[in-house]
């Protein structure tokens, strides 16, 4: 059940940080069940359950780590153009600057 829910959720901004220890816990919950049935098969079953919970918490633990890569690449191109657009705009207005609204002030 872990698996399901962490990887429904691994590609939503703030939740998918929470969803990363989810899908730990879910990890580690798979591989004590895993073992459990391997150890005791004839009183224990859900096998694959249990490696289908593992494979669903590994495959939301990279969804997490690839939407974290690819939030963090737009987040710098965001600050980036930010940063690109004031320093533009300060060299516009500067004193002594040819460009902008100080045009018209040289004859």
């Amino acid at each position: 059940m872990l698996g399901i829910i962490t990887l429904l959720l691994c590609w939503v901004p703030i939740f998918n940080n929470i969803i990363f220890i989810v899908a730990i816990v879910g990890l580690i919950f798979g591989i004590i069940a895993m073992v459990m049935v391997k150890k005791n098969p004839t009183k224990r079953r859900g096998f694959g359950m249990a490696l289908a919970g593992l494979i669903l918490s590994v495959v939301s633990i990279a969804g997490v780590l690839i939407t974290q890569s690819i939030y963090s690449k737009a987040l710098d191109a965001a600050s980036k153009a930010i940063d690109d657009t004031y320093s533009s705009a300060a060299a516009e207005n500067a004193p002594g600057s040819l460009s902008g609204r100080h045009r018209h002030r040289i004859r």
